[in-house]
């Protein structure tokens, strides 16, 4: 087996397997500009999986992560044997290949990559050193009836949509984009979790067939948003934010039930929250009745990154 760069990615998914993940079309892969890099394993000429990642230069080192806004590397296998042992060892070398090549091989000195969930042995990256952590987030079928949807809630949250209903909002889809820029720079600035600029302007330039977004909205000014990237089976939410100089923490709400309204008009069966190590935005993505899900992610050992990194999550708990 052998690990190399796939050179023209956007070719590569062309078709089915990119209609089927949305992570993997040649736009959402063009936002990524020159830092992007797919991967693939491989054993002579056949394919047995990809990833991806994005590697970019910060404080004198290179960091490997996987892309901005996308739930994880997007590890896939292309072929799986039928035989348990033999599809577990050959997944198995196949990871102790990417992880003694991110450990010794790829000159990184910061890796942060999280997996799909079906992927949960990873032991191969223990034992080449790396940090193993749970990455968990709440997802929700969008194929059950609205009002099942709305029992799961919380009653925090159900009181929350019944005040947004009263409230006597403007609702639209894909409007405002500038407003909707800022409402998120500022929102995640409040959290103190990076804002990727360059990388949402992208997303709110995109194609309409892979992307939307509601916005919420007061006397025609923009209070509230939340974006959403999907393909044709799942859903995930990649960014959401409120004005929280008027403190109407209330627009942010119905922008997000909107949303999901939304995904299950357009028959997309799952929705995605995304996840967030954030103790408060964990609580309110939980209060919509979603089932948690982990998923792995793997860290390598600190270098200056690695503790400033840890140094900021210390400041965000205080």
């Amino acid at each position: 087996m052998e690990l190399k760069i796939i050179d023209h990615p956007e070719t590569f998914f062309e078709g089915s397997i990119s209609e089927n993940n949305v992570f993997l079309n040649a736009e959402w892969w063009r936002l990524m500009g020159n830092e992007r890099r797919t991967y693939g394993i491989l054993k002579g000429r056949e394919l047995l999986a990809f990833f991806q990642v994005v590697t970019y230069r910060r404080l004198g080192q290179t960091i490997v992560i996987h892309p901005p806004f996308s739930p994880h590397c997007g590890f896939t296998l292309v072929r799986r044997s039928e035989n348990n042992y033999t599809a577990q060892t050959e997944l198995k070398r196949m990871l102790r290949l990417m992880a003694d090549f991110f450990a010794d091989k790829s000159n990184a000195d910061y890796v942060d990559i999280a997996f799909p969930p079906d992927i949960i042995d990873m032991q191969p990256f223990i034992w080449a050193g790396f940090r193993v952590e749970p990455k968990y987030s709440y997802g929700i079928s969008t194929a059950w009836d609205e009002d099942i949807l709305f029992r799961n809630m919380s009653s925090e949250r159900k009181k929350n949509l019944r005040d947004a209903e009263r409230a006597g909002y403007e609702l639209s889809l894909n409007n405002q984009p500038d407003a909707v820029h800022a409402l998120i720079d500022e929102s995640l600035k409040n959290t103190a979790v990076k804002s990727d600029s360059d990388h949402l302007s992208g997303i709110l330039n995109g194609n309409d067939s892979w992307r939307f977004w509601t916005v919420v909205s007061r006397d025609g000014i923009a209070r509230a948003a939340t974006v959403i990237v999907f393909d044709r089976e799942r859903s995930w939410y990649v960014a959401g934010g409120y004005d929280h100089k008027s403190g109407d923490s209330l627009a942010g709400t119905w922008a997000l039930w909107n949303a999901i309204l939304e995904v299950k008009k357009r028959g997309i069966r799952h929705f995605d929250f995304n996840g967030s190590s954030v103790q408060s935005i964990e609580k309110y993505f939980r209060g919509f009745g979603g089932e948690l899900k982990p998923r792995f992610r793997v860290v390598s050992k600190p270098g200056m990154i690695g503790i400033l990194k840890n140094l900021k999550n210390q400041m965000i708990k205080k």
